[in-house]
């Protein structure tokens, strides 16, 4: 499985707050919308600097995450002609 990079992840997540407040950088950063599964990440990669409760989060995770083994990951290609074998 490839990794997504973090950029886009932030990008994403500050992109649809954007799009929740109707582009209104000033709401993104008052909302208040705590239920929101986004609303810890909504100042983007600036997230764990400016949310204490992220923040906190962020200093227990490990600092590199392992990667499976090269003969665990699934070519995409051979799954699919598994799955849809030809006629």
């Amino acid at each position: 499985m490839a990794r997504v990079p973090k950029s886009l992840l932030w990008r994403t997540i500050r992109t649809k707050c954007l799009d929740c407040c109707v582009h209104q950088h000033k709401e993104v950063d008052l909302c208040e919308s705590k239920d929101c599964p986004n609303w810890m990440f909504r100042f983007g990669a600036a997230s764990a600097k400016r949310v204490p409760e992220l923040r906190e989060l962020v200093s227990k995770l490990p600092k590199g995450l392992p990667r499976p083994p090269q003969s665990e990951i699934e070519d995409p290609v051979e799954a699919a002609l598994r799955k849809h074998p030809a006629p």
